[in-house]
């Protein structure tokens, strides 16, 4: 599933679209109700201020209402560690108001007990707080499809 989403959002960032409402709750990735174009730009900055689904949300699109492929690559992390948690609510014991402090400090979701480490390891790279050294979704394409290749060797 993960692999699946990653591919859908790899080809909408080679359009130069940014989803901004990724989640597992939103099935599949054809639900453009936040999706935005950014071929002139590569970023979109939501104004006036709109409701948005703050624990998807990367830090830059929390506190400054920025949005790129790289926020989409946050969201995916989040949206993987959902389908890892069979559906669980990320962040469950944080309000909403309080995430861009949680954040801020530096805290990520937990490794769920049903992901691999290395597919966390992948997860973990979509959260970095800073956008430029998050993948892109070509890399964490490849880096998942080698995770099923490694299960399916097993």
């Amino acid at each position: 599933m993960c692999l699946d989403v990653a591919k859908g959002m790899q080809y909408l960032s080679s359009l130069y679209y940014v989803h901004r409402d990724l989640a597992a709750g939103n099935s599949k990735v054809a639900d453009f109700g936040f999706s935005c174009d950014i071929y002139v730009s590569d970023y979109y900055r939501l104004d006036p201020p709109a409701l948005l689904p703050v624990k998807w949300l990367a830090p830059e699109a929390l506190l400054d209402r920025i949005f790129t492929t790289k926020t989409d690559v946050w969201s995916l992390g989040v949206t993987c560690w959902e389908v890892f948690t069979l559906g669980l609510q990320p962040y469950p014991s944080v309000d909403a108001s309080e995430m861009t402090t949680y954040l801020k400090s530096g805290k990520v979701l937990d490794k769920p007990p049903l992901s691999s480490d290395e597919m966390y390891k992948v997860m973990q790279s979509c959260w970095s707080f800073t956008p430029e050294d998050r993948p892109i979704f070509t890399a964490l394409v490849e880096r998942i499809g080698q995770q099923l290749s490694n299960d399916n060797d097993l």
